[in-house]
């Protein structure tokens, strides 16, 4: 695991620790932690209302589970998960999103969701397993790019110039990052270290580098959770690897790869001004 401190300015100390799950452990998890926490957070849900002035009126989007209501109105909307899943609800029809599709209004949570809800299921797990990858394809042969991010709300549009890296695949790790708190994880994968941005918009960029040692026969999640002073925990969250577009079963072996992180800080706890590792 990870531990790094965050101290205020009063000095209360507040830890955050990203685990590895993997997905054998995530469905008694995802019970306590995968629910809405920021369904009360008026900065992110502004946020949220933010990306999609965004799109224009009349463009083509993609959305996930909690943002397709807030433009069910448009013409042209298009489920997220139907398109990772590849079929229409109940497996009865193939699914695919329309070239013209502009935009991409995602909730980076929905890929943990599809884990839980696709994997076992009898009906979907045979595409479930090419779900990320289709994801992805579409993603790269369209050019879409990721512009704009905020915790898990993140918006993709096409042929931008400025571009948001979710992940990425290296062939040497850099030289200012941080490897004190590397560890083995398990017998597949390893961390060799991590980056920490300053905190800006009640987020702090977090990047981790990973080398496999062979091939992983399942998918990761990171989780992330607040203790106060007293070890309480006050607030957790649960991430996937890879964003959800490149889950750890496709990361093959002897492989360096970068995973980035927008943790949001709530607001009760934005008083958070240095960060220390440890």
């Amino acid at each position: 695991f990870i531990k790094i401190f965050i101290k205020e300015r009063l000095g209360q100390i507040i830890l955050i620790v990203a685990v590895v799950y993997s997905a054998l452990t995530l469905g008694p998890v995802v019970g306590t932690t995968q629910k809405n926490i920021f369904g009360a957070d008026k900065k992110i849900n502004s946020y949220k209302a933010s990306l999609i002035k965004k799109i224009p009126a009349d463009a083509s989007v993609a959305a996930s589970y909690d943002m397709l209501s807030s433009i069910s109105g448009r013409e042209h909307v298009y489920g997220f998960n139907y398109f990772f899943i590849g079929t229409e609800q109940f497996g009865k029809k193939e699914y695919s999103l329309p070239p013209v599709t502009q935009y991409l209004l995602m909730n980076l949570s929905d890929f943990v969701t599809y884990e839980i809800q696709y994997r076992d299921n009898p009906l979907y797990k045979n595409t479930f397993s090419s779900g990320s990858a289709r994801v992805r394809q579409r993603i790269e042969r369209d050019g879409f790019v990721a512009t704009d991010i905020l915790d898990d709300a993140v918006l993709f549009s096409k042929n931008k110039d400025e571009k948001i890296k979710l992940h990425e695949v290296l062939k040497s790790t850099p030289k200012d990052m941080n490897s004190q708190g590397s560890s083995d994880i398990g017998d597949s994968l390893n961390l060799l270290g991590l980056k920490i941005g300053e905190i800006q918009n009640q987020t702090f960029p977090l990047e981790l580098f990973w080398k496999t040692k062979q091939d992983i026969h399942g998918n990761y999640f990171i989780k992330i959770f607040f203790i106060d002073e007293n070890k309480k925990r006050i607030h957790e969250k649960i991430y996937s690897m890879g964003s959800g577009m490149y889950p750890t079963s496709e990361w093959g072996k002897n492989t360096i790869i970068q995973t980035n992180y927008w943790p949001y800080i709530p607001e009760k706890y934005a008083s958070i001004h240095w960060l220390d590792n440890d």
